[in-house]
């Protein structure tokens, strides 16, 4: 996949600016803060975000996020499960 930084692509913009979760706070399954989001991944071959970029420098997978109250909380196969809902600042 080729790719590139949306901070360093002016030729790129999200197509609604509300999609603009840079600054979001990110959390794991467990509730525990792992860093803000920085920046985005393109993936230029087919035109769409693809991961984004930690403040920490850590990169996710878009297809692992899902958005909670103006918050990105990472769930991924591996996560453990739980009977009790994660609790978030």
């Amino acid at each position: 996949m080729a790719s590139v930084t949306l901070s360093q692509s002016p030729q790129y913009q999200l197509a609604d600016p509300r999609q603009d979760w840079r600054g979001w706070q990110v959390f794991n399954s467990a509730g525990t803060l792992i860093g803000r989001v920085a920046d985005f991944i393109i993936d230029t071959e087919h035109v769409r975000v693809a991961s984004i970029v930690l403040d920490t420098g850590d990169e996710l997978s878009v297809d692992d996020l899902m958005m909670r109250d103006r918050s990105l909380i990472v769930w991924t196969h591996a996560a453990s499960l739980t009977t009790e809902a994660p609790s978030f600042p």
